[in-house]
């Protein structure tokens, strides 16, 4: 339910910037006219969404890194553990 709701925002925050842009696009640099156009209240809110965007990156990639490392400590285990009953073989 909140989702939608989200996306109904985005949607009118996207079109409210486009129709900003489009009746005052005499500017050369249309990201300078988005940023001065937005409101200040809004364009912190878009930053620090950017910001909350890029710590669920970061720990998306901490946690997948973290899985790599315990994928290769089972691997190594497994490989001594071969080695220990093919030793084992060999001795007797």
């Amino acid at each position: 339910m909140y989702h939608i709701l989200l996306i109904r925002i985005a949607i009118l925050i996207i079109s409210i910037i486009l129709t900003k842009i489009i009746i005052f696009s005499t500017s050369i640099d249309l990201v300078s006219t988005v940023i001065f156009l937005l409101p200040t209240h809004l364009l912190l809110f878009l930053l620090l969404l950017l910001l909350l965007l890029l710590l669920l990156l970061l720990l998306l990639i901490i946690i997948i890194i973290i899985i790599i490392i315990i994928i290769i400590i089972i691997i190594i285990i497994i490989i001594i553990i071969i080695i220990i009953i093919i030793s084992t073989f060999i001795v007797y």
